[in-house]
């Protein structure tokens, strides 16, 4: 078992107290597939006659967290009048487990970064919410900055008061202001951002094809394709923020969540790489070869020396199958520079890469 039917495990059991309990809400509405949690409950609160989502949690938990706990949705759904396994499956859930990193349900899958997601605030599709009222759970990837369904670019403030777009709101469909999202004009997006769009719409089963390829070779897009949604936010963040890091080094990469300007320019990045591959892949790290090094300073190895945060996120972040393609050009890289290196210089390399075989 994998995502929302694994978890599901560990949630604790209902007492017959708790599911007979009289404090709930009078209209249930079962969330829709895929649903982002905060846009279900806005929708449930409106039905219900109720001030926003947080309205429903204060009253079903005893406060309105950032994030809903896996662990809470027994006592939120039993609130709702919901079977918990009809809650258990929306997007936007915190999963906390003993001894592991934090990770966040979208679309029945792990994510496990918090810079992945969109945070307080969040991109919407005019086009998505004139078909159907809810908040789809792709909407709370901050990479997913094009509609891949109509592809149009996604949207996250209002056209007539500027207002962010927030998670928690009074209804779906409706800033605060009044002005209804749905008929908010529709924009082009890039071809970098639609590419992605339809990667992560074919993961999730909601397309069967790509409509555009932004120039990235077939080969390509069917690794790309074999990724999961966590792996696809990876793979896009190695190339679009941690490699550009190699020509400005000493910059830092971004631990924040992105906004939609920011986002759309880091896919940008990734799929100019990817868009020849694997000729800027290797210019981008080639940069790292002219560098100066002050030898014998400092205790790092020479690919910390040289490489950085680049080849710390590649031996931490991209280590699963579907990465291969990534890494054998990165260690052919690491063995031409080795190659060419003097004696002193060699001995700095680390452990992984003097298991390599050399002189193959």
């Amino acid at each position: 078992m994998r995502g929302a039917d694994a978890l599901w495990l560990l949630l604790p059991e209902l007492t017959a107290d708790r599911v007979m309990g009289a404090n709930r809400l009078l209209l249930r509405e079962v969330p829709a597939p895929h649903e982002n949690i905060n846009g279900y409950l806005a929708r449930l609160a409106l039905l219900n006659h109720l001030k926003g989502p947080k309205q429903i949690l204060t009253s079903a938990l005893g406060g309105a967290p950032a994030f809903i706990d896996y662990v809470d949705v027994p006592r939120l759904a039993d609130f709702c009048r919901l079977h918990p396994e009809e809650m258990s499956h929306c997007s936007g859930l915190l999963i906390r487990e003993k001894g592991q990193p934090s990770r966040w349900q979208v679309c029945g899958q792990m994510i496990s970064k918090g810079p992945f997601l969109t945070g307080a605030h969040t991109r919407i599709c005019p086009a998505c919410l004139s078909e159907h009222s809810h908040v789809r759970g792709l909407w709370s990837l901050s990479l997913y900055a094009a509609c891949g369904i109509h592809g149009c670019s996604m949207v996250d403030a209002c056209i007539k008061c500027g207002r962010r777009v927030l998670w928690k709101r009074y209804a779906v469909d409706y800033c605060l202001c009044g002005h209804r999202h749905a008929s908010t004009p529709l924009l082009p997006s890039s071809d970098s951002s639609r590419v992605l769009a339809e990667l992560m719409e074919m993961q999730i089963g909601q397309r069967t094809r790509l409509d555009v390829t932004a120039g990235i070779s077939e080969g390509i897009l069917a690794h790309l394709s074999l990724l999961d949604l966590d792996e696809l936010c990876r793979a896009v963040w190695f190339f679009g923020e941690y490699l550009p890091l190699l020509e400005g080094y000493g910059k830092a990469a971004h631990h924040t969540r992105l906004d939609q300007d920011a986002a759309s320019s880091l896919i940008q990045e990734a799929v100019h790489v990817l868009s020849d591959w694997p000729a800027r892949f290797a210019n981008r790290l080639e940069s790292s070869t002219t560098r100066t090094l002050l030898v014998g300073t400092g205790t790092f190895s020479l690919t910390d020396a040289l490489l950085g945060p680049v080849d710390r996120f590649l031996q931490h972040d991209l280590q699963a199958p579907g990465f291969d393609f990534i890494r054998a050009y990165y260690d052919q890289h690491i063995r031409s520079i080795w190659k060419s290196l003097g004696r002193r210089h060699r001995q700095r390399f680390d452990a992984r890469q003097l298991e390599l075989d050399w002189d193959q």
